[in-house]
């Protein structure tokens, strides 16, 4: 979707991570003969020396009021940023929209006003937008396929090797497990049912993950990277792989 993880120039949001859930070793074939640690898209602590203990659920919460506002005012905005893949020649102009679209989402009344004075990166906006658009939805109800594709790799596909592999194993959860991952949507941040339906989907991490990547990840990230996966197989899916011909005797 995007070329690059870039903070906001406008200076949007951070929040550190939350406590991690664990790490996974990826199982699927084919990958990397080494091993290499991927982490879940992480957030930039502002200079400010008065904002490094900025309570991180205040942060979500904010973020959360932003993006509702994006979907709800700046609709197509939105969308145009969540379509962008490396081939587009407007990312610039889509990019420009979208931060003076969040700019006028931060003076909404609703929004905790030293969120502005933080920093967020535009992978991470993504997700964000992505969840409030599927909570905005009726629940959707998905079909599982059954098998896991060698490939993840999509047009919105982040080119950084690292973040590629935590959008394809979210994706790839998203496509075998969609039921799992809907659910994982529907609950609230920070609470008991989130815990449950992170530790549900835990044991599809593995054989989504390419073959020896670590996924070192938390709450927020895996939330974050599911949201932006069902999106994209709701608005833009990957082609179903067709199935190999049957031989005749």
């Amino acid at each position: 979707m995007r070329k690059r993880a870039i903070p906001l120039a406008v200076a949007v949001l951070a929040a550190t991570s939350v406590a991690a859930h664990g790490q996974s070793t990826g199982t699927r074939i084919p990958g990397n003969d080494g091993s290499s640690m991927v982490s879940s898209w992480g957030y930039t602590e502002s200079s400010n020396s008065d904002l490094i203990n900025f309570p991180k659920t205040r942060a979500h919460k904010a973020v959360r009021e932003i993006s509702r506002c994006m979907i709800n005012s700046h609709q197509s905005e939105s969308r145009n940023f969540l379509a962008l893949n490396t081939q587009d020649s407007n990312r610039e102009a889509v990019l420009g929209s979208l931060k003076t679209a969040l700019q006028r989402c931060m003076g909404g009344s609703n929004v905790d006003p030293t969120i502005a004075q933080l920093q967020i990166s535009f992978d991470t906006m993504g997700g964000y937008l992505a969840e409030a658009f599927l909570r905005s939805w009726e629940k959707p109800t998905l079909n599982a396929v059954e098998k896991v594709r060698q490939s993840y790799a999509a047009p919105w596909t982040n080119p950084d090797p690292a973040k590629a592999i935590v959008e394809e194993m979210a994706y790839c959860i998203a496509e075998v497990h969609p039921t799992d991952a809907v659910a994982l949507i529907a609950t609230q941040p920070d609470s008991p049912d989130e815990n449950q339906a992170i530790k549900a989907l835990t044991p599809y991490v593995p054989s989504c993950l390419v073959k020896g990547a670590t996924l070192k990840t938390d709450a927020v990230g895996l939330r974050l990277a599911i949201a932006l996966s069902l999106y994209h197989r709701i608005v833009d899916p990957l082609p179903v792989p067709a199935e190999p011909p049957v031989e005749k005797n």
